[in-house]
């Protein structure tokens, strides 16, 4: 309004404008993100001492799943979402039970990720369940965290692209246009960084639910 009276016809021109900017900088934001974490895989690999490696450290994945949720609450507030917690955890009290060795900076682009994702993609006064829950792999112990939406859901035909730089579902992009495809690339190479495995399942319509499991107790570079 500096410049006088603005009719509303030009108000919706400004504000497509500005909807697009902040598509924009977030486009560009997630490609540096990504490019940076990309390079520290290649990095990482090409190293042959611990040295300048990356740097994991205990984490007790349901104290940070916790505190995590607290912090983001407001982003669920728009769309009046509930956020449901189900600790399936053996002993979830015991410290040594639900460590991992992993650092917050992945944990967070992680997680962030996801729960964007699944309240994007949530209907108005929809439900986010996230699952804590333990099993074996190689006789391994693995410490696994699930975030299930009840939204929107993918078609089986597209699902297996989903972590595909760039890449959006038709129905995820009619509903949610501020979306910038690299998502889930981030997660998937997040993961990678920690050794950790990702499963995507979904059911168009119905929803969608996305574990990173964790290699409990693990110990990685020094």
């Amino acid at each position: 309004g500096y410049a006088g009276e603005i009719n509303d016809k030009v108000l919706k021109i400004i504000d497509r404008i500005g909807k697009r900017c902040d598509y924009l900088l977030n486009n560009v934001t997630d490609i540096i993100k990504l490019g940076n974490l990309k390079s520290y895989v290649v990095f990482d690999e090409k190293r042959s001492d611990a040295k300048g490696r990356t740097q994991f450290y205990p984490v007790n994945i349901v104290k940070y799943i916790d505190e995590f949720l607290m912090q983001n609450n407001a982003l669920t507030q728009e769309k009046n979402i509930t956020i449901n917690i189900d600790n399936q955890l053996p002993d979830a009290g015991k410290r040594s039970n639900t460590d991992i060795m992993a650092n917050e900076e992945n944990l967070q682009l992680i997680f962030s990720n996801l729960l964007s994702n699944a309240i994007n993609y949530s209907h108005i006064n929809g439900i986010i369940d996230v699952v804590l829950s333990e099993k074996e792999s190689e006789n391994k112990k693995l410490i696994c965290v699930s975030i299930k939406d009840h939204g929107i859901g993918i078609d089986e035909k597209q699902i297996n692209k989903v972590f595909e730089e760039h890449f959006r579902a038709n129905n995820a992009a009619k509903f949610y246009e501020g979306g910038t495809g690299l998502g889930l690339s981030i997660v998937k190479v997040c993961s990678q960084i920690l050794d950790a495995d990702i499963q995507i399942e979904s059911i168009l319509s119905e929803g969608t639910m996305v574990t990173v499991c964790f290699k409990a107790g693990e110990i990685y570079h020094e």
